[in-house]
């Protein structure tokens, strides 16, 4: 693998997922800033098949490898709510957060 996934989050405008992953050959620590294209407060029943076109473009690919499909769903999710006029606050406290799944980004 060589980019290794730090850390994951939002930007919600625009609409982007945020990518700090560090390179594995040289070691240096970058971001990469990821829109979420064609994506609407409207996509509600398409977001794992969403999550899983952003995992699998081409052009993301091996930069999103160490991020597991769940948290990209959760990003997507927290992305919808935002739109809709949700706080951060509801989005999170929708999860329910297993303590065991740290997987995702680290």
């Amino acid at each position: 693998m060589l980019y290794k996934a730090k850390l994951c989050g939002v930007k919600f405008s625009p609409a982007s997922i945020v990518l700090i992953y560090q390179h594995t050959e040289n070691r240096t620590i970058q971001k990469r800033i990821i829109p979420l294209q064609n994506f609407s407060k409207y996509s509600g029943g398409f977001i794992p098949l969403a999550a899983e076109r952003l995992k699998n473009n081409p052009v993301h690919r091996d930069y999103l490898k160490a991020v597991s499909q769940s948290q990209l769903e959760k990003l997507h999710i927290i992305q919808q709510d935002h739109m809709q006029g949700y706080s951060l606050q509801h989005s999170l406290a929708s999860f329910h957060l297993d303590p065991l799944d740290l997987g995702s980004c680290f």
